[in-house]
C-alpha cells in the first residue's frame, strides 16, 4: 500500500469501526470474539485495499459474515467442554501436604471447590 492508500484505509477504519464492531457483536454475541472477527475482516480488507477502496464496507461486511459462519461450523472454534473435574483423576494428597509444609495451605483452602477429589 502506498501512503495515500494507507491513509484511506486508516480513515475507513476510524470512521466505520463503531458500526462494524456492532455488526460483529451481533454475529458473535461476545465482545472479544467480535473484536477478533472485525480484526480478521479488516486484515483481509487491507490486503485487497487497492481493489475494494471504492466500496470497502461492501467487502468487509460479507467477509465478517462468512468468517463467522465458518467459525460456527469449524470444530476448532467450539468452546471446550469440561467432562470431568480436572483434579478428579489425580491424587492431590501429596500436593496438599507439601502446601502445608510450605505454609501456603491457608490460601488454597479458598480454592477447595476447584480441588475436589471424587472418592
Amino acid at each position: 500500500m502506498n501512503p495515500e492508500q494507507q491513509q484511506d484505509f486508516t480513515d475507513f477504519v476510524v470512521s466505520r469501526s463503531e458500526s462494524l464492531i456492532r455488526l460483529a457483536y451481533v454475529l458473535t454475541n461476545d465482545q472479544h470474539a467480535a473484536e477478533d472477527l472485525l480484526q480478521t475482516a479488516l486484515a483481509k480488507a487491507a490486503g485487497r485495499w487497492r481493489t475494494i477502496r471504492d466500496n470497502p464496507e461492501g467487502y468487509v461486511r460479507p467477509v465478517m459474515y462468512h468468517e463467522q459462519v465458518g467459525r460456527w461450523r469449524s470444530p476448532r472454534w467450539r468452546r471446550e467442554r469440561v467432562v470431568e473435574e480436572p483434579w478428579a483423576y489425580k491424587d492431590i494428597g501429596p500436593v496438599v501436604s507439601s502446601l502445608h509444609r510450605a505454609g501456603v495451605a491457608e490460601p488454597v483452602v479458598e480454592l477447595r471447590p476447584l480441588l475436589t477429589v471424587k472418592g
